[in-house]
């Protein structure tokens, strides 16, 4: 289990005072960040994970290695396409920070509830820039990729981004 000090410097400025300031809040918060690093959007293995443990719980389990004992295949290989990836996460939430990003997770009230329709493939949070209402009832588009884009993909996307902003259409990705 990560110190309760340590995910609080982990998550300062992207996450609400309110969070920050309560730590079974917090905890989750933390852990959420930290599954939309290591998992890709709609991991069915790590959403019934969070789903029955709770994502603090289910984080520790998976960076704990008690889950490597595990007699599920599918945690198994949930953990070998995980584990690769912690090294990423302080980088990326660095980058979100400077970013100016906000991480909005479903125990929040802004959280889109059409989101929680998904189950277990739902996202374990989303990476928000803005005003958080300002995506309600505006024309929006997804832009998703790679994570090992080329830089010719990344530049695509940030001109495809710029001009759908200056538009008003909200992103999601």
């Amino acid at each position: 289990m990560i110190a309760l000090e340590r995910i609080r410097e982990r998550m300062a400025g992207l996450v609400s005072e309110g969070v920050l300031a309560e730590e079974e809040a917090l905890r989750e918060s933390h852990a959420r960040a930290v599954w939309t690093c290591l998992t890709e959007p709609g991991d069915a293995v790590a959403g019934a994970a969070i789903d029955a443990l709770g994502a603090a719980d289910a984080l520790d389990l998976a960076l704990e290695g008690a889950g490597r004992q595990a007699s599920d295949e599918r945690w198994k290989a949930g953990l070998a396409r995980w584990m690769p990836r912690v090294s990423t996460v302080d980088d990326a939430l660095d980058r979100a920070r400077r970013s100016g990003s906000r991480l909005l997770t479903p125990l929040e009230e802004a959280w889109p509830v059409g989101l929680s329709d998904l189950g277990a493939h739902a996202p374990h949070a989303v990476w928000v820039r803005g005003a958080l209402g300002a995506a309600a009832g505006a024309p929006g588009v997804a832009l998703v990729g790679a994570r090992a884009a080329t830089a010719y993909g990344e530049h695509v996307a940030t001109e495809l981004s710029a001009g759908l902003t200056t538009s008003g259409v909200a992103i999601v990705s």
